[in-house]
């Protein structure tokens, strides 16, 4: 069995639209798509995901920033 690296993908995703933040790697996901790419060497397999339906997982963007209420003027 070939060596395990953290830093070389091993899986690419192919999405339909793009997701609105970025996943750590390493993140553990479930998805559901269609394989269309193979390369042995290094190994990796490209799969097409139709949406974001199809995922689960992923982790969910941070909260925007709350600014502080406007002081009145006195």
């Amino acid at each position: 069995m070939g060596r395990f690296d953290k830093n070389v993908g091993e899986i690419t995703l192919n999405l339909a639209s793009p997701m609105p933040n970025d996943a750590e790697p390493g993140t553990e996901i479930k998805f559901e798509g269609v394989p269309s790419a193979f390369s042995k060497d290094p190994f990796m397999v490209t799969f097409d995901v139709e949406g974001k339906d199809k995922i689960e997982g992923w982790p969910e963007p941070p909260a925007p920033a709350r600014r502080p209420p406007a002081r009145k003027k006195r």
